[in-house]
């Protein structure tokens, strides 16, 4: 419903020439941002929220990231899901693509895991920093093309360069809705998110008793 809404609204202002891509345009982007917002926004208060457990139980550490992580991979196979559904009646030649997707859609997976923990880690350190998240993800969300077309930025189409989010979702959604995989460019974002979650990972392994100490003040 939201991403018919908006498809409507939106493409009427921008005078989309096909109602149609511009619907399938935005029913990706909406889809894959709304998860990642969602975890970023989400982690940058799961130690707080999850203080009395860590407190008497500092292993479990791994387990909150792990489960608050995976819950928000649930609700976005879902959500995909029933947008992949409502497509088959729109264009049913994506499908096709869905094999395609599975490199960007792991690199996605690792580096907005790797994002949201080192937001977890550094809003435990600044304590406003978790108040903060919500404004910046709002203006990453309104200075990228997720809901309107790459060339309505015109001379400033380098602003999407700085939302590190967005070099997730472009090659995902490229690669749904065309088929467009540069196999070479996925196979090295792969392997720099994968080389950044080990390094997010030791961070909390090398700083699990001082954030706990941090979240018990």
């Amino acid at each position: 419903l939201q991403v018919s809404v908006f498809a409507f609204v939106y493409g009427v202002v921008f005078k989309v020439p096909s109602l149609k891509e511009f619907f399938i345009y935005l029913g990706f982007g909406i889809t894959i941002w709304t998860f990642m917002a969602g975890c970023v926004s989400s982690f940058s208060n799961i130690f707080i929220n999850e203080r009395n457990r860590l407190l008497n139980f500092p292993g479990s550490i791994y387990d909150v990231l792990a489960e608050e992580y995976i819950f928000h991979i649930q609700v976005f196979i879902q959500s995909l899901a029933m947008l992949l559904i409502l497509i088959l009646f729109v264009d049913g030649s994506i499908i096709k693509n869905i094999f395609l997707a599975i490199l960007p859609l792991s690199s996605m997976f690792i580096g907005v895991f790797t994002i949201s923990i080192f937001v977890s880690i550094f809003a435990v350190y600044i304590k406003d920093f978790a108040q903060v998240i919500p404004v910046i993800l709002n203006l990453l969300f309104l200075t990228s093309p997720i809901m309107y077309p790459k060339d309505a930025l015109g001379n400033l189409d380098f602003v999407p360069k700085f939302n590190l989010l967005y070099f997730y979702l472009d090659p995902l959604r490229n690669s749904f809705i065309n088929g467009d995989l540069n196999f070479l460019n996925a196979i090295f974002l792969f392997l720099i998110s994968l080389s950044l979650f080990l390094v997010s990972l030791r961070e909390v392994i090398k700083r699990k008793f001082k954030i706990i100490a941090l979240v018990s003040e």
